[in-house]
């Protein structure tokens, strides 16, 4: 979702900050925007998939390299992340979302009041603590039921902290080749 918000607004390169690979949020959020980038660009750069961990000290750090990397926006794994990644993009001289975009996750109370309010993918959190408290009452209950991975739709909630890239910054790297399949996919 994220991704393809970012692309319709002129974004090519879109990096992730994402969260500890071992992590399985994080392991499902990298396939979902690899899986995205292939299918809007053909190929996935390396170079704009950062782990990080789900800290502000995480975000601000990924988005410090993806910057270097030449992202125009960054998706982080988490709303923390983002406003780490907010920091980093401001202390590289760059205003979010004039110069850089930035997508969250998870739609926490942070989110609506960051500076700027951030875009962010929203869990539906009625939806996954209901399934979770129905799983412990089976379990209580003596219910052995064999393991199941929910999937639940999430949502994005556009914000303020995404916007059109600049013309000077996307022109330059798309003609590089790194944005199409070039070095590092």
């Amino acid at each position: 979702m994220a991704v393809a918000h970012l692309r319709e607004l002129g974004h090519v390169r879109i990096g992730l900050a994402g969260g500890q690979g071992y992590l399985r949020p994080s392991q499902n959020r990298l396939m979902g925007y690899r899986r995205e980038m292939r299918r809007s660009f053909g190929s996935v750069v390396d170079a704009l998939h950062i782990e990080s961990d789900y800290s502000l000290t995480g975000g601000h750090a990924a988005a410090r390299r993806l910057l270097a990397a030449g992202a125009t926006a960054v998706i982080a794994g988490s709303d923390l992340m983002a406003l780490g990644a907010v920091a980093g993009v401001r202390e590289a001289g760059l205003r979010v979302p004039e110069d850089v975009s930035v997508v969250g996750y998870d739609d926490s109370y942070l989110a609506a009041h960051g500076d700027p309010p951030l875009t962010t993918v929203q869990q539906p959190i009625e939806q996954m603590a209901s399934a979770v408290a129905t799983a412990m009452w089976q379990r209580l209950q003596g219910y052995h039921a064999p393991h199941v991975d929910h999937v639940f739709t999430p949502r994005l909630v556009v914000r303020a902290s995404t916007a059109r890239p600049p013309a000077r910054r996307t022109a330059a790297h798309e003609t590089d080749g790194v944005g199409h399949g070039g070095a590092g996919t």
